[in-house]
C-alpha cells in the first residue's frame, strides 16, 4: 500500500475499518504516519493498537477542540506581542534566537 512508501504524517479516515487497514499496512514497518484522525470516536482497542504502532489516533471532534485551543493561544500571544514596544520585542526575539 502507498502509506509505507509515501511521506504521510496525518491520515483522515471516515470509518474504523480504514484505520485497521492503515495499521495493518504499517505493521512492523518503518513509516512516517504520526496521526490518524477518525470521523467518529475511536474505540480504546483501536487507540491501543495505534499506540503500539507509534500512531496517535484521535477523533475529528478532539482535533477540532485542540485546534480551537491553539487558535486561542496564538491570538493571545499575538495580541501580547503587538502591544509590546518595539525595543522590547526586538530584545525578546534576539534572546529567543540566542537560546
Amino acid at each position: 500500500m502507498f502509506v509505507s512508501a509515501a511521506s504521510i504524517s496525518t491520515i483522515v479516515c471516515d470509518v474504523a475499518e480504514k484505520v485497521n487497514l492503515v495499521l495493518e499496512c504499517v505493521k512492523d514497518k518503518e513509516h512516517s504516519v504520526k496521526t490518524i484522525v477518525l470521523m467518529v470516536t475511536p474505540s480504546a482497542d483501536l487507540v491501543g493498537r495505534g499506540q503500539q504502532a507509534g500512531i496517535h489516533i484521535i477523533s475529528l471532534e478532539e482535533m477540532e477542540v485542540s485546534s480551537q485551543r491553539w487558535s486561542s493561544l496564538l491570538s493571545l500571544s499575538y495580541s501580547l506581542i503587538t502591544s509590546l514596544p518595539f525595543y522590547m520585542l526586538s530584545f525578546f526575539v534576539t534572546f529567543f534566537f540566542l537560546f
